[in-house]
C-alpha cells in the first residue's frame, strides 16, 4: 500500500470525518426518534426524574444503555433528539478512531484509515433505522477500544492495562448484550431490589412486539399509569381494559 505523507494523511483523515458526518446528516437534522430510541428515552427520562431502571420503568435492555441516554438528556434536555443524534455521530467517530488504532498497530496507518472508512460507510449502509443510537452502536465503542488496548505494546510483563480492557468489555456487555442484562432484569423483577408492598408493579413496562413474548399490561402503584407499547407506539390508561394498543389483555377485554 502506498504510504501517505503527513499532509496527505491529515487530508484523508479529515475527509473521512466529513464523510461520516455528511452521511449522518439525516439523523442530525431529524428532531424525532429513530427506531427504538423512543422506548429507550422513556426509561432514560424516568431516570432523569429520579426513577430507577427495572423498578419504576422496565424494558428488557441492559442498564448502561439507559444511563447513557439519561446522561445525554440530563445535559441537553429531555427528549432532545438532535443532541442524542449528535452524540451518536461522535460515538461513531470515536469507534472509528479505535479501529484506526487497531489496524495501525497490526499493519500500518494507511490500513487504519481504510478500516475507519469502511466502518463509517457500512455501519448505516443506506438503511435509515441503522442511524439510530442503539445498543449495537453503543457497544462497539468499548469493545473496539478494549481490543486496541489489548493489542498495544507493553513495557512490563505484568500488563495492568488489560484490567482497563476487561472493564471496557464489561461495559460493552452492559450496553447491548442480552445475556448480560437478563440477570439484572429478572433479579429486579423477582424481588432483588423491588419494594415488597402488596400489589407493586413498575410504573412503566415497555415491551416491543418484535421480541418473542407478547406485550402485556401491568397495573402500577397508586400514582402509576397502565402502559402498553407496540413497536414505537406508547399509550397509557388508568386501568387495564381501556384499550391500550398492543396489550393482549386489553384487546381481550374489549372483545368480551
Amino acid at each position: 500500500m502506498l504510504i501517505c505523507s503527513g499532509r496527505q494523511f491529515q487530508c484523508a483523515a479529515l475527509g473521512i470525518v466529513l464523510l461520516t458526518v455528511i452521511t449522518r446528516l439525516p439523523s442530525l437534522l431529524h428532531a424525532q426518534p429513530i427506531n427504538d430510541e423512543d422506548v429507550y428515552s422513556i426509561v432514560a427520562n424516568e431516570i432523569v426524574d429520579g426513577g430507577r431502571p427495572y423498578i419504576d420503568a422496565v424494558d428488557r435492555k441492559p442498564p448502561l444503555l439507559f444511563w447513557t441516554y439519561a446522561t445525554v438528556f440530563e445535559a441537553a434536555g429531555k427528549f432532545n433528539w438532535k443532541a442524542l443524534h449528535a452524540v451518536a455521530v461522535a460515538w461513531t467517530l470515536a469507534t472509528m478512531a479505535g479501529l484506526f488504532v487497531i489496524s495501525r498497530r497490526l499493519f500500518d496507518r494507511d490500513t487504519g484509515l481504510v478500516a475507519a472508512l469502511l466502518y463509517g460507510l457500512f455501519q448505516p449502509w443506506a438503511v435509515a433505522n441503522n442511524l439510530a443510537f442503539n445498543g449495537e452502536v453503543l457497544m462497539n465503542l468499548p469493545i473496539v477500544w478494549a481490543c486496541a488496548i489489548a493489542l498495544g505494546p507493553s513495557l512490563s510483563r505484568v500488563r495492568t492495562e488489560l484490567l482497563a480492557a476487561g472493564a471496557l468489555l464489561c461495559a460493552g456487555f452492559l450496553l447491548s448484550c442480552r445475556h448480560a442484562h437478563d440477570w439484572v432484569f429478572w433479579n429486579a423483577r423477582s424481588g432483588g431490589n423491588r419494594p415488597q408492598q402488596a400489589g407493586y408493579r413498575p410504573r412503566r413496562v415497555l415491551l416491543d412486539d418484535h421480541q418473542s413474548y407478547e406485550t402485556t399490561c401491568l397495573l402500577g402503584s397508586r400514582n402509576s399509569n397502565h402502559v402498553g407499547v407496540r413497536r414505537g407506539l406508547l399509550a397509557s390508561a388508568d386501568r387495564c381494559g381501556d384499550g391500550v394498543p398492543g396489550c393482549q389483555r386489553c384487546m381481550g377485554t374489549q372483545e368480551r
